[in-house]
């Protein structure tokens, strides 16, 4: 968030109708969105609704009901009540971030008064984070009834008065309980896509297609086909991507294919696209989440948990390092003469925007391609797809179809080649081609792997006699 905080972090605000200092002024906040609508560049804000900061004024005037406050500790699991002048007030991510009271209606009208504001400055859209935990059950639970009607009631009557403006829900859970935060169209446009990073990540740790798949089919069940995720690999809060796979760049555009060829809007966590690597304040290699924090894996058993991890400065700030830019001191994310707010990498300068654009082979170059190809490739509504059986459970077959045009993606989560050999009905693919009756065409979009795809009966049969480590195929059939 860019509004004025005492923390490294921004998610405790003191105003939410100003900049940060730190930052600029709010005639640079204008200058940036109007540089960036001149480029064709939308604008989101990041906006934590649920908590202030404890040194916010609402707080320090200790109006007791603008925030969540008890006579007595309610003792509810985590730790969340927090002792001050022989009260109790809750802070489910810590005492410096105490929980608004959304219950009260003044607090529900100054947060939909604070979405207007910044819509009136030019922004596009906002990434509402950690909307869960507006409105509690009896024990802290998330996700109740009430904390939905207080967010569809905020986010209708903006759209009311804005009806372009975009909600990214950020819902820290499996898909039975982000399913309803976009199911029903007065709340969230898009969600992250957390079961999709689980899933994906899972799958290239434990070398096995079932977490990925079981993933994409949970959200199948409890997500609407009328409304789409915003899949992810990781975000601010995970140790980065090119840290968890030693840099390991098959891997890498691995995850970057799947990411990019997944239904929904993507979303890029800033320098996976280089293979930016964790920094050097990190406190231990640990999984995707160091010093305990809590996240989606433990060890390298998978499983998503159902909870935002609480704030930890060391292990936060190694993830949020400076962007590699160019190979000059500072890598051009500020001046040669000046003293960037986060200490690089170990190997930043090995990583950069400037070295990789000369290198064909490298990551970013992947993902510039991927992008040109979802961009002019591939159909805007493409379905989540449904799922070959395959005989080597290090393999992935998915058939993907929409607009009448049908895609065949394979993908080895192995770090062996894998010879891959299925086959399809022909009828299905006939019900999404647009020449029906002629005879099978096809063409790889994506992969440079060999492979033999032919009709025999009612089949289509498709053989690849050896699918290299971490590598996958996107086929068209027409």
């Amino acid at each position: 968030p860019i509004f004025p905080s005492p923390s490294y972090h921004g998610y405790d605000t003191t105003d939410y109708k100003a900049i940060n200092p730190q930052f600029g002024s709010m005639s640079d906040f204008a200058r940036l969105v109007s540089e960036s609508h001149r480029r064709g560049i939308r604008v989101v804000l990041d906006l934590a609704l649920n908590h202030t900061s404890s040194a916010h004024p609402w707080f320090k005037t200790r109006v007791s009901d603008l925030y969540v406050w008890r006579p007595q500790n309610p003792n509810w699991p985590g730790n969340v009540w927090h002792g001050l002048n022989g009260l109790f007030y809750y802070g489910f991510f810590g005492p410096t971030l105490p929980d608004l009271n959304w219950n009260n209606a003044s607090i529900r009208n100054e947060m939909k008064s604070v979405l207007k504001f910044w819509i009136q400055q030019g922004v596009d859209g906002f990434r509402l984070d950690a909307i869960r935990y507006l409105i509690e059950g009896p024990q802290g639970q998330p996700d109740t009834r009430e904390n939905h009607a207080v967010l569809a009631d905020a986010v209708a009557e903006v759209r009311r008065a804005y009806p372009q403006i975009l909600f990214i829900g950020e819902v820290w859970a499996d898909s039975p309980v982000i399913g309803p935060y976009v199911n029903q169209r007065n709340e969230m446009d898009l969600c992250f896509n957390f079961p999709f990073s689980g899933g994906l990540l899972g799958s290239l740790i434990n070398e096995r297609a079932s977490d990925f798949e079981n993933a994409l089919l949970s959200n199948q069940q409890f997500v609407s086909s009328q409304r789409f995720l915003s899949p992810f690999i990781t975000n601010h809060d995970m140790t980065r991507v090119s840290s968890l796979f030693q840099q390991n760049v098959d891997k890498l555009k691995l995850a970057a294919y799947l990411m990019l060829t997944a239904s929904g809007t993507p979303v890029l966590y800033y320098g996976e696209e280089i293979g930016m690597t964790n920094g050097p304040s990190i406190s231990s290699p640990g999984g995707i989440f160091t010093g305990g924090a809590g996240g989606i894996f433990t060890g390298a058993t998978g499983g998503i948990f159902t909870a935002k991890p609480k704030m930890n400065p060391r292990n936060d700030m190694s993830k949020r390092t400076p962007m590699q830019w160019t190979t000059a001191m500072n890598h051009g994310f500020t001046g040669d003469g000046a003293k960037p707010w986060n200490l690089f990498s170990s190997n930043s300068s090995e990583l950069t925007v400037e070295t990789q654009m000369k290198q064909s082979g490298s990551l970013l170059m992947a993902y510039r391609e991927l992008i040109q190809i979802r961009k002019t490739k591939l159909p805007a509504a493409l379905d989540r797809g449904q799922f070959i059986q395959s005989r080597d459970p290090s393999v992935s077959i998915q058939l993907r179809l929409a607009e009448g045009r049908l895609f065949l993606s394979i993908a080895n989560f192995s770090r062996q080649s894998r010879p891959v050999q299925f086959s399809f009905s022909k009828s299905a693919a006939n019900s999404a081609r647009r020449a029906a009756s002629g005879p099978i065409n096809y063409q790889a979009l994506w992969g440079l792997t060999p492979f033999e795809l032919h009709e025999q009966g009612n089949q289509i049969q498709v053989r690849i006699p050896s699918l290299a480590a971490f590598k996958a195929l996107l086929i068209e059939i027409k």
